[in-house]
């Protein structure tokens, strides 16, 4: 809880909510899910009715019912405030999970000018005289302003004051940055412009620093793999890198850093290097098999389509070779009937003179003959079908056969018949041409 000078009191739940009460009007502002600010742990008032808020996620400014979020250029600097005191000329002073942080006032005031901007801070811990780390359990807040002006933080293991009035020395000078070394597969290469490392890189290290004299151990680094990190990612004190399983392709890496007084060194440094594709990498390889795997598919096209074609010719072929085996079967029963039924007719006619009533034994024992030979026939030609024409002439063929219906016709608004002949003919498989005849043979009789 926390009340301003104007009497309004703050209130902040577990929820994340912000209630103010205001002589016993009571507004609610509940915390969305896309909140810069969640879990509100500090108030300080900026000026009545803007009241700064600290939490989980850093610090804003609750002005007219809106959070303004201010950002850190050191991202991760403000992730946790626990304690926030306004000093007015003297800036802004927290307790965060990172050590005591001073904002210039006029840092504070840009950024609230300009959503996009990221100010500076000063960072103050244990290497300052900072009695233990900073806390960040409840009670909230963890930093409060005397009456005499000074601020007061609390500690792992004590107190700590500071003067805001008390200037405090900065380090403006921005630390050099050197790419020092990179490794790949356990092998230290040179870190020069232009190096090429082999195929096969499981495991690449890049060993980089900044210079600094003045507490060294607070350097943060910024540092991006341009083809590989999406964005910029920051250690503290951290001067090396670890990738593995990089890809065959071009890579820029490039770091930057800042000092104690997060100052930065924008221009920072910068490695360019590649790793070379193994043969099944390349790109003559992949076209290579692209190319052999569309080959392949052509020759099972191909080997497919003979397939069907053999299959077509087989079945073409049991079915000549099933016209012959009746037209065989006919030679040996039926042609043989009617050979012995000359013999039969010939008998009677002889007998017929003088002899009529043998001769009509002779004739009835014919007709029964007869009978017997059209039985046979019709089982011997009952899967035969005659071909249309002689002559592979299918275009003669339907002519023929619409001169014959026209013909018959006796409709005196009978149809007028023509073939016409587009293209060179071609010859067709006897069995083929049959089917072809038959089909216009039926289209032309269910006219």
């Amino acid at each position: 809880m926390f009340t301003d000078s104007t009497g309004l009191i703050w209130m902040s739940t577990d929820e994340g909510d912000v209630i103010t009460l205001d002589k016993g009007n009571v507004v609610d502002y509940p915390v969305k899910p896309d909140s810069p600010l969640r879990n509100i742990k500090a108030f300080a008032e900026r000026a009545p009715r803007g009241i700064w808020a600290g939490g989980v996620g850093g610090l804003a400014l609750i002005d007219s019912g809106q959070i303004r979020p201010i950002k850190p250029a050191a991202s991760g600097s403000l992730k946790d405030v626990t304690g926030v005191v306004d000093a007015g000329s003297e800036g802004l002073w927290l307790n965060t999970a990172n050590g005591v942080i001073h904002i210039p006032r006029d840092e504070a005031d840009r950024a609230l000018r300009d959503p996009f901007y990221r100010f500076d801070l000063d960072r103050i811990d244990s290497s300052d005289g900072l009695p233990g780390q900073t806390e960040t359990l409840d009670p909230y807040p963890k930093a409060i302003q005397g009456t005499d002006g000074r601020i007061w933080f609390t500690a792992a293991r004590g107190l700590a004051w500071v003067d805001p009035k008390t200037k405090i020395l900065r380090n403006a000078i921005p630390p050099p940055v050197y790419i020092e070394e990179i490794t790949a597969n356990g092998k230290p290469y040179d870190a020069s412009d232009g190096l090429q490392l082999p195929p096969h890189v499981r495991d690449l290290a890049i060993d980089y620093t900044a210079l600094s004299l003045v507490a060294p151990e607070k350097i943060h680094f910024r540092y991006k793999l341009e083809g590989q990190d999406p964005d910029w990612r920051e250690v503290v004190n951290d001067r090396q890198v670890q990738y593995s399983n990089l890809a065959p392709r071009h890579y820029t890496f490039r770091v930057i850093a800042c000092n104690n007084s997060g100052v930065w060194n924008e221009a920072g440094a910068a490695l360019d290097f590649s790793i070379a594709p193994a043969y099944y990498q390349t790109t003559w390889f992949r076209l290579v098999s692209i190319a052999a795997f569309i080959g392949l598919l052509w020759a099972f096209y191909q080997l497919r389509l003979h397939q069907i074609h053999s299959q077509f010719a087989f079945g073409l072929e049991a079915r000549v070779g099933e016209r012959l085996r009746i037209a065989r079967e006919l030679h040996d029963t039926l042609l043989q009937s009617f050979q012995a039924l000359l013999l039969h007719f010939q008998t009677g006619i002889d007998l017929l003179p003088g002899r009529p009533v043998d001769a009509r034994a002779t004739l009835d024992v014919a007709l029964d003959r007869a009978d017997q030979a059209i039985s046979e026939g019709r089982d011997a030609v009952q899967g035969l079908r005659a071909s249309a024409v002689e002559a592979n002439d299918l275009v003669s063929a339907i002519r023929i056969l619409g001169e014959e219906l026209g013909a018959a016709d006796t409709n005196q608004n009978s149809a007028v018949f023509e073939v016409e002949v587009e293209g060179v003919p071609r010859n067709l498989h006897l069995i083929l041409r049959d089917e072809v005849y038959r089909i216009a043979a039926e289209a032309f009789r269910c006219r």
